[in-house]
């Protein structure tokens, strides 16, 4: 799956923009709750959990689930009416930029007591994980998807929640460097988004005053997303161990491989033995 998954069609909303009174965010509110965005682990396990042997083979785990989020994302984007307005290219390099605070957000039930719960009932133990996301960026991650818990978004608000976080300004250095288009455009989605949530959560309860807590969520999904790269930067040291899909490979250009059984066999039994010598301090590896 590519990005040609952006091409233009044609949006029904659900009622017209005259109607109630809130025009577009209504609409917006409305696509939210059509598309039934409130986590991509809503859905009941009954997956008996599993372990993995290797940090390598954990992190092709999480490599293929944040690839299927993606993946699961992308459609929405197309049936949002406020992104309507914006180029493929330019909601690209939204989606780069933005793509692993989604998921994060996406996946904020996944943090339990045990351990970080994948989609296809494997459960990664926290030892492990902060392995993969180290120097305090797991407990970062963590302590972010445990706000966006007690928020108690609804399915309408987790969506205009996604889109406030993927229209954020972009400073002009990065305009410049990544050749984005429309910054008036963005600017003014930006604002529609951040009135459009203001209202759903100041009508659902005004005395928790929900939406100031709003912008400390942001800034901390915003240093989340800066930290990660240098959990790419494991997977690109490491390539030859992984099969990178096509679509991760694009939003977080890391280069794509494609590893088949019997080479993928023979590398686990490496992986075995250096994870051995490494027990052992014979050996620094992943």
């Amino acid at each position: 799956m590519g990005f040609n998954q952006f091409s233009p069609i044609n949006f029904h909303p659900l009622f017209p923009f005259n109607k109630l009174g809130f025009g577009l965010n209504r609409v917006l509110l409305s696509a939210c709750t059509a598309y039934h965005l409130v986590s991509s682990h809503t859905q009941t396990l009954h997956l008996i959990p599993r372990t993995w042997k290797t940090n390598t083979e954990t992190l092709q785990h999480v490599i293929n689930e944040i690839d299927s989020d993606i993946k699961s994302f992308i459609p929405f984007t197309r049936n949002v009416p406020i992104l309507n307005d914006i180029s493929s290219e330019d909601k690209i390099i939204l989606l780069k930029r933005h793509a692993f605070s989604i998921y994060l957000v996406r996946s904020a039930p996944a943090f339990t007591d045990c351990g970080f719960l994948l989609k296809n009932g494997g459960i990664i133990a926290w030892e492990k994980f902060h392995k993969l996301f180290y120097g305090g960026l797991s407990i970062k991650m963590k302590s972010f998807a445990t706000a966006i818990e007690l928020m108690h978004f609804s399915e309408a608000e987790l969506g205009v929640f996604l889109m406030l976080i993927m229209l954020q300004p972009i400073l002009m250095k990065d305009v410049v460097k990544t050749g984005f288009d429309n910054v008036f455009m963005l600017i003014e989605n930006y604002a529609l988004i951040s009135r459009t949530l203001y209202y759903k959560l100041s009508t659902r309860d005004q005395e928790e005053r929900l939406f100031d807590r709003i912008q400390g969520l942001l800034e901390q999904v915003n240093t989340i997303n800066n930290l990660h790269n240098q959990t790419l930067d494991l997977i690109r040291k490491n390539l030859i161990c992984f099969s990178v899909p096509r679509l991760f490979s694009e939003i977080f250009g890391v280069p794509r491989t494609v590893l088949d059984e019997e080479v993928a066999e023979h590398i686990r039994r490496i992986k075995e033995s250096q994870e051995y010598l490494k027990s052992r301090g014979l050996l620094n590896i992943l």
